[in-house]
Order: structure tokens, then C-alpha cells, then sequence
């Protein structure tokens, strides 16, 4: 079962480069990595977190590259913690929060934070958030 993919049409990026979503996000992936930094099933997990963290404090576990918290910022929370161990990939979800915030005012009310930590070694960090 060897399968062969054909590009069909334009031309693979291979350098990072900004893609957007259906809620208005914005993120920057990689599709030459494995991992290319979005996970494009997760759009509607995005949606519910925009519509339904108006004034919330959020703890994103396994944060990846952020696009939860972009998703809660945008939707008004006031207190965001990222908790991720890759620390490649939160790197990119800082990234990501400064991509965002040159294009958002709602980021100037928010408190976000970027924890690099394997959070199945301790549950004390999250303890004192």
C-alpha cells in the first residue's frame, strides 16, 4: 500500500508562513514538518473556546503551539497559563501571541504565560498558578 501524493496545484511553502482560520485567527505553520504546528480538526474545539471565555481564567495543558489560547484571548480571557514540554513548540505559540497582538487590541487586557513542563513529572506547578 504505497501511496504516492501529488501536489495538484501552486507550490509547498518551505519556509514558515501565517495561515488563518474561519474564527480569524492566525497562525504560523511549517508544512514541511511532520508537525507543521496546527491542528486543523481541532477548528471547532477553537470556535467553543472563542465563544466561551469571556472574562475566564484558562490553563491550556499540552499547548502545543497556543492555538487555544490565541482562540481564549481573542474571546475575552483575562488569565492565560500554557503548559507544554516541547519547548520548540511554545516558542512558536509566542510567536504565535505576537503575531496576534499586532493585530489585536484585546491583547493588552490579558495575562499570558508560556510554562515549559512535563506535567506528568509534577502537579505542583500547576498547583501554584
Amino acid at each position: 500500500n504505497n501511496v504516492t501524493t501529488h501536489l495538484m496545484s501552486g507550490s509547498i511553502p518551505m519556509e514558515p508562513h501565517i495561515v488563518g482560520d474561519s474564527n480569524g485567527n492566525s497562525f504560523i505553520v511549517n508544512v514541511m514538518k511532520k508537525n507543521f504546528g496546527l491542528f486543523l480538526d481541532m477548528s471547532n474545539g477553537r470556535q467553543w473556546v472563542q465563544g466561551f471565555s469571556s472574562d475566564k481564567k484558562v490553563l491550556n495543558l499540552f499547548a502545543y503551539t497556543c492555538s487555544f489560547s490565541i482562540a481564549a484571548v481573542r474571546g475575552g480571557a483575562f488569565d492565560i497559563t500554557n503548559i507544554d514540554m516541547n519547548r520548540g513548540a511554545m516558542k512558536i505559540g509566542q510567536r504565535n501571541h505576537e503575531l496576534m497582538e499586532n493585530n489585536s487590541d484585546r491583547t493588552k487586557t490579558t495575562k499570558v504565560r508560556f510554562l515549559v513542563h512535563n506535567i506528568f513529572k509534577s502537579w505542583g506547578k500547576l498547583t501554584k498558578l
